[in-house]
């Protein structure tokens, strides 16, 4: 199994990012490796599923993801969080694999809730 994030490493990764969960966004930093495996597990995630994960934030759900064998693709919106692989640098699951990520686009006709 690969390692997932721990209260420790969130706390780490958070603060180097000056990131802290906001209701604005809706966040929660998923901090315990148990819960973020049962999501997986009650979710049927089995390998070569293609995931599309909206706001992986830190990461804890899509390396649990990763380590399911599933394709990822995250979605942030957080300006602080965007751009990172799974919501950390360089991060990796299972068997080497990255997430990839988009940017949500604003489509006519699409409009937020």
């Amino acid at each position: 199994m690969a390692d997932l994030l721990g209260p420790s490493e969130i706390r780490s990764l958070a603060e180097s990012l000056g990131a802290a969960p906001t209701k604005k966004w809706g966040q929660n930093f998923v901090v315990d490796s148990g819960t973020v495996r049962r999501i997986v597990r009650i979710a049927g995630v089995q390998p070569g599923d293609h995931v599309v994960e909206v706001g992986p934030g830190l990461g804890s759900l899509t390396l649990a993801l990763l380590e399911a064998g599933a394709r990822v693709t995250a979605v942030e919106i957080d300006p602080k969080a965007r751009g990172r692989a799974g919501g950390h640098g360089g991060a990796q699951g299972a068997r080497g694999r990255r997430p990839s990520h988009g940017r949500p686009s604003r489509r006519p006709g699409h409009h937020r809730a």
